[in-house]
């Protein structure tokens, strides 16, 4: 309801802004449905969580593109912020916006994959700024809520590309755990067994316990 709502709102701003005839809709809304996933699968608790972390800190980055499916992007730090790019960093030269985190790839399920960079482990910055990031990420779900009210459905702030895309993720992820009975746990439930993220193991919601903790 928060995505269509969104969706209408941004919608008639179109036919205000000296567009009466509402020209602009029929591409806002062909926007809003491309961002939704294409699939959407049951996943374990531990997954739902590790997507969750992961298209946070990606939509967390500042980009102004709109992210497609398997095209391969890159995520950087740049002067203690995250910025995503098309450009790999082997290609930038001397003109790198700063250290490499990880390529990534937007999933058919509007998910984020991510690989780390070989040069990781020899970045403490992006140890300490990803370390930062998690601790942002366990405020967020410490709160009796359920951890569907917790997702970015229409976050105002975001940038067009951003807000859609994070949309996406919520949708996504919202299915999945009603297709996994998962829903309507509360969001502070889900940190209980949550192991740290760290750059050694960023996928680290692999715990059996975890999902045997969720369920």
């Amino acid at each position: 309801k928060r995505q269509i709502k969104w969706v209408m709102k941004t919608a008639k701003k179109s036919m205000s802004a000296g567009n009466p005839q509402g020209k602009g809709v029929v591409p806002v809304l062909d926007a809003w449905r491309t961002a939704q996933p294409a699939v959407v699968e049951a996943k374990v608790p531990r997954q739902v969580l590790e997507d969750y972390f992961t298209g946070m800190l990606v939509l967390s980055a500042d980009f102004a593109f709109k992210p497609r499916r398997g095209v391969s992007y890159y995520l950087y730090l740049a002067a203690g912020s995250w910025r995503l790019s098309l450009i790999a960093p082997a290609e930038w030269g001397d003109r790198s916006p700063g250290s490499c985190l990880a390529q990534c790839q937007l999933r058919d399920d509007m998910t984020w994959q991510l690989e780390l960079h070989q040069e990781v482990d020899n970045q403490p910055e992006l140890a300490e700024a990803l370390a930062a990031f998690h601790d942002g990420f366990v405020n967020l779900l410490d709160r009796e809520t359920t951890l569907e009210e917790s997702l970015p459905y229409c976050v105002r702030e975001l940038p067009y590309h951003r807000r859609l895309a994070a949309a996406g993720l919520s949708s996504s992820l919202s299915q999945s755990m009603l297709l996994s009975g998962l829903a309507g746990k509360t969001a502070r439930s889900w940190l209980e067994g949550m192991p740290r993220i760290s750059l050694a193991a960023p996928a680290a919601f692999s715990s059996q316990e975890f999902d045997d903790a969720i369920n």
